[in-house]
């Protein structure tokens, strides 16, 4: 092995090392090739077999790339030939690598707090610490620190020589089919149908071995989709959970599909006081150390529900996860993005959507600079822009990354919602149909969903602000100080309804409080933030505040 490059990995499920002739494979996951059943180690032959022609030397990452151009399922891959490696993701990077430089040699890792405890800190890029306190994500291939890169979903990286050199096998970018511009309604449906039968099936079918699927159920549309596919493959072993406050509308609606499904469901209660036990027991910042990794913001929302359903034992070894996520979210793809003409318009609105508060101005930004830079190396059009950041940041790197919460209590996730066949029809549908999900909504309407689901409303996600809300109001004619009080008095100042005002609410802190000495937060985060300073953690954003306590733990590191 080149003594210049060294892999460090620590995931809790360690991926297999397969030792195939003079190449060394890491392999984590399950990638699957599209249209035939092989997979997982089958796959890894067929890559061996491909490598072995006499034209790979010179083209490696190009053959690679047409393989996982017709590949599908969640993995990554360490691949290496003599002083050749090269790493790939799959297409929503949900085994997350990194790599870079660090003392001279080049690493690659799966986890960068574990590879600083035993080869010692990175420093701190600030310009990329001040984005991440912007828009909680370091947006492209970046993180908060010098010299180090995180893979991105769909990216095939190649080090050769101490160079690295970036290629994309897949982005999320709409490709009309003329096949589908004038289909009947009824085709659409049925085909979508289909896909998701498909691609249900063959989940199925390839972990024989599970104990029992067990399924984070909302009351929105994504996790209902999954309970509804497992339900009518005649699937039984199957627990849904919802957590929040008592009586909240997204855990009675999800109570009432497990219930018309005959599943088990089980409630998860949000309090201050639980969340206090994980903050005195560390859990909760190991949780966060373990997930964050230099780049996006960890996923909280059920980790207080996983961790009170294995200390009940509800949950059992074997037991594989199913999150209902979504590959065209309603925010990307919608009446406002499609009236986005040129790259101007296109930035400005993207840029709005990705900062976290409004003081952040895009001319003393970076993240205006990373969206520039992801606008131009993408080549999509100004309507499509929103999606393909939505992709690559957001799902990717926080909606994904919830498995994190999964994998750090020892259980494996699927992502079935991200399979590339899924993926493929959705970006070849005429726009209107993918504006706002329609076409998939018409389909659970008129023939997805089984008899017993049709009755049962989904909850309202939006949770948009009334002009005459109490929030709004404040915001419209009061001075700082004054909200500050009122919201106080109210004890409001964020939506309530699954309980993730309490995350940090350990007694009466102020922002300031739990992160303080503030004094060596970057001047320029300060001026983002000196409005909530003074407010309880209760009334923030628990990701604002997430974003915000990650950095003060960091910069504990750098004390100390």
């Amino acid at each position: 092995m080149n003594p210049d490059v060294s892999i460090h990995l620590y995931s809790k499920f360690k991926p297999q090392k397969i030792n195939l002739g003079s190449f060394n494979i890491y392999l984590n996951g399950m990638p699957i090739l599209m249209g035939e059943k092989v997979l997982g180690y089958d796959w890894i032959r067929k890559i061996y077999d491909e490598f072995e022609h006499p034209h790979f030397k010179s083209d490696s990452a190009l053959k690679l790339k047409e393989i996982l151009e017709n590949t599908t399922g969640s993995f990554s891959l360490i691949f290496r030939d003599g002083d050749d490696y090269i790493i790939a993701s799959d297409v929503i990077r949900s085994y997350p690598l990194f790599y870079g430089v660090y003392k001279n040699k080049v690493f690659i890792t799966d986890n960068l707090e574990e590879f600083q405890k035993e080869n010692g800190s990175f420093k701190v890029d600030y310009k990329k610490l001040i984005e991440f306190c912007s828009s909680g994500s370091v947006f492209n291939k970046g993180t908060v620190y010098k010299d180090v890169y995180s893979i991105q979903a769909g990216e095939i990286v190649t080090i050769r020589n101490n160079n690295i050199i970036s290629d994309r096998y897949f982005e999320l970018k709409p490709k009309e089919s003329v096949r589908y511009r004038n289909l009947p309604e009824l085709d659409y449906i049925k085909e979508f149908d289909s896909i998701l039968i498909l691609i249900f099936s063959r989940l199925i079918e390839n972990h024989p071995d599970v104990n029992r699927w067990i399924i984070p159920l909302s009351g929105g549309h994504d996790s209902r989709l999954v309970v509804n596919y497992l339900y009518r493959l005649g699937i039984k072993n199957v627990i849904c959970f919802s957590y929040g406050t008592r009586n909240n509308e997204q855990s009675a609606i999800s109570k009432k599909v497990a219930e018309a499904l005959g599943y088990e469901w089980h409630f998860v209660e949000y309090t201050d006081t639980k969340w206090k036990v994980l903050h005195t027991s560390g859990v909760f910042t190991d949780y966060l150390s373990y997930s964050w990794n230099g780049v996006s913001t960890p996923h909280i929302q059920d980790f207080l529900a996983v961790y009170e359903l294995k200390e009940k034992r509800i949950l059992r070894e074997g037991d594989i996860f199913i999150p209902g996520h979504t590959v065209v979210p309603e925010d990307a793809f919608n009446a406002n993005t499609q009236k986005l003409e040129t790259r101007e318009e296109a930035l400005e609105y993207v840029f709005s959507k990705n900062v976290l508060t409004n003081k952040i101005l895009k001319d003393r930004s970076s993240v205006f600079t990373e969206l520039q830079y992801m606008y131009d190396n993408s080549k999509t059009t100004p309507k499509n822009f929103m999606g393909y950041c939505d992709w690559q940041e957001r799902q990717a790197k926080f909606i994904s990354n919830s498995i994190k919460v999964y994998e750090f209590f020892g259980y494996k996730t699927l992502q079935p919602t991200w399979d590339r066949e899924w993926i493929d029809i959705w970006m070849k549908i005429p726009a209107e149909k993918r504006v706002n999900r329609s076409l998939q909504f018409l389909m659970e309407e008129r023939r997805g969903l089984v008899s017993q689901l049709m009755n049962i409303p989904y909850a309202n996600d939006d949770h948009k602000e009334s002009k005459f809300s109490l929030k709004s109001i404040l915001k419209r004619g009061l001075p700082n100080y004054a909200i500050v009080l009122l919201l106080r008095l109210t004890r409001r100042g964020v939506v309530l309804n699954e309980g993730m005002n309490l995350v940090y609410a350990v007694g009466d802190v102020t922002v300031k409080n739990l992160l303080d000495p503030i004094e060596d937060f970057p001047d320029q985060v300060l001026s983002y933030y000196k409005d909530i300073m003074l407010r309880y953690t209760y009334q923030v954003d628990s990701n604002v505040l997430t974003v915000l306590y990650i950095v003060r733990r960091l910069l504990d590191g750098k004390r100390n």
